[in-house]
């Protein structure tokens, strides 16, 4: 058998059908959904999206912790903020 040097043409893979491009580079679901903040006179509320409560099996025993990081003062930091799930 005789062996052959030529290289094989670059493949554009963002030009593959869906289904194959993730066979050759699976990738992550990302659900993305707005919610509206709302205010009863004493604190402010959020409800999760139904889609997203489902997938998280969401129970009223559920708690959410939230962390604020505030930049320095005279910096061009901008203020970080993250909700962290967390389970009963």
């Amino acid at each position: 058998m005789k062996k052959t040097t030529e290289k094989l043409p670059a493949v554009d893979y963002t030009k593959l059908p869906k289904d194959l491009e993730e066979a050759v580079e699976p990738t992550p679901e990302i659900i993305t959904e707005k919610a509206k903040i709302g205010f009863d006179g004493r604190q402010y509320f959020v409800r999760f999206p139904t889609e997203i409560a489902k997938l998280l099996n969401l129970t009223a025993e559920d708690k959410i912790h939230f962390t604020l990081k505030r930049p320095h003062p005279k910096t061009d930091e901008e203020t970080e903020f993250r909700m962290d799930l967390q389970r009963k």
